[in-house]
């Protein structure tokens, strides 16, 4: 049995099969340190770092959806390392879609979490993780316009800092959508 990645009884050598090959409700768990360029995820996942690092050399995409779906990424590392472009993000959550973070260290260097403009029902949550970004923001809506609705944002017991900041913006958190923040204990670092 080799490979970097397990899902089911299933080994893989990179972890883009392991997330191609993968059913909606699977655990993806991660046997060694990996990376990853850009990545479409459209289906319900537990993604288990097993105390590992997830590195994205790319940005990971959690598409628009008719069904709505969950994706959890918990225990380990998650480094976002593309600075190409600080403006560009790490993760997208897309319409219908939901992206929680448990005990996850990330980091990144452009900005971190975005709920894409003008989408309704998106869901992000950290639970006991720390979200650090080089970019313009840690978690964001940035909505040219406010027609997204039902965008929801939680931090429990968790840390979002920028760090570092290239161009000035330095904004932790952004919301300027119809939905709701809740913040419990937890802390936001910026300007």
């Amino acid at each position: 049995q080799t490979g970097v990645v397990k899902v089911g009884n299933d080994y893989y050598a990179t972890f883009i099969d392991a997330i191609s090959n993968s059913k909606a409700g699977d655990t993806v768990t991660l046997l060694a340190n990996v990376e990853s360029g850009d990545l479409s995820i459209s289906k319900s996942l537990n993604i288990d770092l097993n105390e590992k690092t997830l590195t994205m050399t790319g940005q990971m995409y959690l598409l628009s959806s008719k069904v709505p779906y969950s994706v959890v990424i918990s225990n380990g590392k998650l480094n976002a390392t593309n600075d190409s472009n600080i403006g560009n993000l790490a993760i997208q959550v897309l319409e219908n879609a939901s992206l929680k973070l448990y005990k996850v260290d990330m980091t990144s260097e452009m900005s971190g979490i975005f709920a894409t403009n003008n989408m309704n029902n998106i869901k992000i949550e950290l639970d006991g993780s720390t979200l650090k970004v080089k970019g313009y923001y840690g978690i964001g809506t940035n909505a040219t316009k406010v027609e997204s609705d039902n965008v929801v944002f939680i931090l429990k017991d968790s840390e979002v800092e920028i760090v570092d900041d290239k161009n000035g913006d330095n904004i932790p958190l952004l919301f300027n959508v119809k939905g709701h923040v809740e913040i419990i204990n937890s802390t936001i670092k910026g300007d």
